[in-house]
């Protein structure tokens, strides 16, 4: 047995390689010389001519679809011939690269593809570019990562020269069906698009004595049907039909879009039929019977047995598809699944209904959808619309759902959970109708118990324990994580977590893992210290405790105004028991239940203390799985009641004496920042207010100085205040000083006042150089001020510094801001030199008084601020690079999860004040983030892959003090915002390194 196995699995790679190859090189050969011809004759040429103003709004990836049209031709004595020609026109640069490139994708097992024409039409003109183009047949296995070979080959056409303003006609066929389909015939076109297209056909040539069924959804054109000799022609011509958007966070069996479908089944049993061939009586070869036999030995009762079974295939039987051709659907004889030990799910379903049949269960296969589940209902029969297979097993009176391709399904059969796909084609006798999977008892809970040991002391460490147990589709998704993360990774992760909340928290013990078999639950334990458990209030200390698995079932919609349903986890149901024993007599609390009871779910909260301990429970159940989307105001609105009650709040008073429970507000840390951000704000202007009007009065009482000569100050006093106001004390020394110069040569300084050369100080450097070198000539017969070329020097550097934002990095220009009180030092000293530092004048200017110190007290945080704001230290103003950021904070995103350790943050910024923890977005080589602290979810992230991203629009700011918002779609039309620092023009920067990441994955 075991050499005849090796020499299949050999026999299938061998010839899996061996085809692939022969496609590929088959295929590259003829690319050179047969892979060109003619349209079919009997295709219907569109003749029509080109809209000139495409509708630039709606329009996405650069490109207006003129022309979308589909003709097939069917016949009983000819293969299936499918004819497409799109004409599309290139509207801006992004449209350059979308159409640069062309590719139709086909099977070479039982397809042919033909390429009919290619123009460029640029100017009126229609180039021909059908010989010229660049033409390649790739080999590309797109489904590789979900272990799925389906053969596929890309026809890829590489157009040069294309511009805005050009439009791409081209045209082509594709000859034969899918073999495993047996010639029935069935087709679905959309109707409507969320992009605009100007003109669109459906035809479809039915040529088979058979009559043809034709049915449309959510729309409503036109269908001509018209007798051609032998065939009858029904056609379907639509012109610029309303694009149509469907809201993010849609149930996929949902369908806003408008379609027309074509069929030959007329009922659900002739699918059955066609079924029943790919699944014939299954026969007892001896590896099945001896895998059936060791079963019956270990395992006495039917149920049991048949739990073995379904774990065998799962566990045993890896997955893998080879969907070349007609092994898309046909699945591969049971004992060779058994001998080969890998296979999808038809060859996996087959083998279980194989075992079953050996146990002697009846089972039969069950064509399923897991996109459109529900929307099946509402489809006209046909045999192409399945994309899955499961087993339904009839014992003891019940029909029983069950897939072999889950995996970790523990526990007895009435206790395995199966998700539902909606409806279900049953592949037995008698079936002619779809079945609905809804069931009563879902067999999937999760149930977490939150224990918390608090001791007398506030400083008390607290011991915190926490178990959760995971019933059915959750404990399947856990022992996932578990055995793709790895024990050590899922403790880590979990300290992680709960530090959010608590930041003194320490684990005790790695996370515990236990599984039951017989009963199918998964639970984990952990064990965590908690230093600095209460936090400090006004007086007193306060805690919260939240069910977090509950407050996060029920989520905010990203959008609210929609037309589509809501999407709402189904079944969903949730326990979650804090308890909180107190080492401290004299607490006392209330015992009390709320309810909340909806269309959506059922919420309820209890609360009981009894003998120092207090439980809090939480039960959640989802009703449904959707929410209909007239009704989203009032899921919103169920929605805060649920989580202004899945909270509890405690008070610790202060003197220790009593102790008692009142909820606390969920916004009062939000509420204690505003109130500082208020009295600082109040403090800061008070303070200004109490310069301005302390100079006022100080001006008016101010004593003369005859002899003074311009405005003595001691060096220390001008640089401190200087710097600690960035520069703004130099523009009032200026001022001081030409005040100083016009009242003592009034008639030789008229013009322009001395308060507006201190406003507009850049300007009147080197003019107040020249004041103080004539004064100096005239008083010394020298200039004892500085060299005139350094004056010359200092003057422009003064003015370059100033208006240098533009050109050098921020963190640079913010330094040299704070050099330059330090050019007028020559200025300052001869103007001491002149007075004195023994002079009146001199004493009264450097004395420090009130104003001045509180002009240093209220402004060295904004200076300190400034000068640090462009360090690691604080976030930076501007665009930064994965080295500008603080490895500390690198290993918080890491953490996080914002992105792996193994790549690096190509671009980033943070709009936060304090630290990059709080909010932040940029890109890697890979994908794309954004994260912040939300007031009320916490914690929030955004993360897509270049390669699921559908397109980026960038609104740039008007000016450096707001941002450029970026808008990253991803492909199921879901998006979220980056905002950039237009700062030294590093948004133009962040976006176009931006782009030409994606553009490389795309083009991947």
């Amino acid at each position: 047995m075991l050499k005849w196995h090796c020499l299949l699995q050999v026999k299938v790679i061998v010839s899996l390689t061996f085809s692939l190859f022969f496609n590929s090189w088959c295929y590259a050969e003829q690319s050179q010389k047969s892979y060109i011809e003619p349209t079919p004759s009997w295709v219907e040429y569109r003749d029509f001519s080109l809209n000139k103003t495409p509708p630039i709004d709606e329009i996405t990836n650069g490109v207006f679809y003129q022309l979308l049209d589909s003709q097939i031709k069917v016949s009983d004595n000819e293969k299936i011939v499918k004819y497409a020609r799109y004409i599309e026109t290139v509207v801006n640069q992004a449209g350059v690269d979308y159409t640069s490139q062309i590719n139709l994708d086909f099977d070479p097992t039982y397809q042919k593809l033909a390429l009919n024409s290619l123009f460029v039409i640029r100017n009126g003109q229609r180039i021909d570019r059908l010989h010229n183009a660049n033409i390649s047949i790739l080999n590309r296995e797109t489904e590789l990562e979900n272990q799925i070979y389906n053969g596929t080959i890309t026809l890829n056409v590489l157009l040069d020269d294309i511009q805005v303003g050009d439009s791409i006609d081209y045209s082509f066929t594709r000859y034969g069906g899918n073999p495993v389909y047996k010639g029935i015939f069935a087709y679905t076109r959309t109707l409507n698009w969320s992009v605009p297209v100007e003109n669109q056909f459906v035809r479809v040539l039915w040529g088979k004595a058979a009559p043809l069924k034709v049915s449309t959804r959510n729309i409503s054109p036109n269908i001509s049907e018209i007798k051609h000799g032998a065939f009858t022609e029904y056609q379907v011509h639509m012109q610029n039909v309303d694009t149509l958007r469907v809201a993010s966070e849609t149930p996929g069996w949902f369908e806003a879009y408008g379609w027309i479908s074509f069929t030959e089944s007329h009922q659900w049993e002739h699918v059955v039929k066609w079924a029943q061939t790919l699944y014939p009586k299954a026969s007892k070869h001896k590896s099945i019977v001896d895998i059936a036999d060791d079963i019956k030995r270990q395992h006495q009762g039917v149920p049991e047995q048949i739990v073995a079974a379904l774990q065998y295939t799962q566990e045993s039987i890896r997955y893998v598809g080879l969907e070349m051709g007609v092994n898309s659907h046909l699945p591969t004889p049971a004992h060779e699944t058994v001998a080969l030990k890998y296979g999808d799910c038809k060859d996996k379903a087959l083998l279980f209904i194989a075992l079953l049949n050996a146990l002697d269960v009846d089972a039969y296969p069950v064509l399923v959808n897991t996109e459109e589940t529900k929307l099946l209902a509402e489809r006209l029969p046909a045999v192409n619309i399945f994309d899955h297979v499961i087993v339904q097993v009839e014992f003891n009176g019940e029909k029983l759902w069950l897939d072999p391709t889950l995996s970790y399904q523990q526990g007895q059969l009435a206790q395995l959970f199966q998700p539902d796909y909606g409806y279900a084609l049953v592949v037995k006798d008698g079936e002619s109708a779809l079945t609905s999977m809804a069931q009563t008892k879902h067999n999937t809970h999760t149930l977490v118990r939150d224990s918390y040991i608090i001791p007398a002391s506030v400083k008390g460490a607290v011991n915190y324990n926490v178990v959760s147990e995971y019933l059915g589709s959750k404990a399947q998704q856990k022992h996932s994580q578990i055995e793709r993360d790895g024990k050590k990774k899922l403790t880590q992760d979990y300290e992680v977590f709960y530090q959010r909340t608590y930041s003194g928290l320490v684990k005790t013990s790695d996370v515990e893992i236990t599984s039951n078999a017989k009963t199918g639950i998964l639970t984990l334990t952990e064990n965590y210290t908690i230093d600095n458990f209460w936090k400090k209030a006004d007086v007193d200390y306060e805690q919260s405790f939240y069910p977090s698995e509950i407050r996060n079932a029920v989520y905010q919609p990203k959008q609210v105004n929609r037309v589509s349903p809501l999407r709402f986890e189904y079944p969903n149901n949730i326990t979650n028991e804090i308890i909180i024993t107190f080492e401290e007599t004299g607490w006392d609390f209330e015992n009390d239940e709320f309810i909340e009871d909806n269309d959506f779910f059922f919420f309820k909260q209890k609360v009981n203390y009894v003998g120092q301990v207090l439980t809090l429970t939480f039960d959640y159940k989802s009703k449904t799985d959707h929410i209909p989307s007239a009704e989203i105001e009032k899921y919103i609105a169920a929605r805060n009641i649920l989580r202004k009650n899945a909270y509890y709040g405690l008070t610790k008073y202060a003197n220790n004496e009593e102790n008692a429970t009142e909820p606390l507000d969920e916004n009062n840390t939000f509420n204690t920042w505003q109130n500082w951000i208020l009295i600082l704000s109040v403090s800061y202007l008070s303070g200004l207010l109490f310069i301005i009007i302390s100079w006022r009065l100080e001006s008016r009482k101010r004593p003369e100085f005859p002899e003074n000569q311009f405005f003595p100050i001691s060096l220390t006093k001008f640089l401190t205040l200087s710097l600690v106001t960035l520069g703004t004390y130099n523009a009032y020394w200026m001022y001081r000083n030409w005040q100083a110069i016009k009242q003592s040569d009034p008639s030789g300084q008229g013009g322009i006042m001395p308060i507006a050369r201190g406003f507009f100080l850049i300007f009147w450097f080197y003019p107040l150089f020249t004041a103080l070198k004539n004064d100096s000539e005239t008083r010394f017969s020298s200039n004892k001020v500085m060299l005139p070329f350094l004056a010359v020097l200092f003057a422009v550097l003064y003015i370059g510094i100033s208006f240098s934002s533009k050109y050098f990095e921020v963190y640079l220009v913010n330094i040299l801001v704070f050099l330059l009180p330090t050019l007028f030092i020559p200025f300052v000293h001869y103007i001491n030199t002149v007075n004195g530092n023994d002079s009146s004048s001199y004493h009264y200017n450097s004395a420090w008084n009130v104003r001045s110190v509180i002009a240093v007290i209220i402004f060295s945080p904004i200076a300190a601020y400034s000068l640090v704001q462009y360090t690691p230290i604080f976030p930076s103003a501007s665009v930064v690079s994965q080295a500008q950021i603080m490895q500390r904070d690198m290993k918080y995103l890491y953490r996080q999860n914002i992105l792996p350790v193994d790549e690096t943050i190509q671009h980033f910024y943070s709009d936060a004040f304090f630290s990059i923890r709080d909010d932040g977005n940029g890109f890697t080589s890979k994908r794309v983030f954004s994260y912040w602290q939300d007031d009320n979810e916490g914690f929030q992230s955004e993360i897509a892959r270049f390669n699921t991203i559908k397109n980026i629009e960038v609104k740039y700011s008007k000016d450096d003090s707001e941002n450029t918002i970026v808008t990253v779609t991803r492909d199921d039309d879901t998006d979220f915002k980056l905002f950039v620092s237009s700062i030294d023009g590093g948004d133009k920067t962040f976006v176009n390194q931006l782009k030409v990441l994606w553009k490389a994955k795309v083009s991947d």
